[in-house]
C-alpha cells in the first residue's frame, strides 16, 4: 500500500485545491513556478512541511494570502503550495 501525500495550492481568492506532482512523487521546478507565478522561495515549517511561495511576491504587489498567513502567523502574498519536504528535490 502506497501512502498518497496530498499537497494543496492555497490561492489568494481563498480557494484551496489539491495539487500534486505530475509524476506522483516530486514537484518539478517548472510546476512550482507556474503554480506560484514566479521564482520560488521555500519556507520550511514544522512537521516536514514546506510552503512554496513567489520569491518576488511583495515586489510584484501580489494579493495577500489570508488563509496561509493565518495558518503560519506571518504575512504571505500570492498563491502558495503547501507540501511535504519529500516532494521537493
Amino acid at each position: 500500500n502506497k501512502i498518497k501525500i496530498m499537497s494543496k495550492l492555497y490561492k489568494t481568492d481563498g480557494t484551496i485545491e489539491d495539487f500534486n506532482p505530475a509524476n506522483g512523487k516530486e514537484f518539478t521546478l517548472d510546476e512550482m513556478q507556474k503554480a506560484v507565478g514566479g521564482y520560488i522561495e521555500l519556507v520550511y515549517l514544522p512537521n516536514n512541511e514546506v510552503l512554496v511561495v513567489d520569491e518576488e511576491g511583495m515586489i510584484k504587489e501580489k494579493l495577500f494570502n489570508k488563509k496561509i498567513s493565518e495558518m503560519i502567523m506571518k504575512p504571505i502574498v500570492g498563491n502558495v503550495i503547501l507540501c511535504k519536504r519529500s516532494q521537493i528535490n
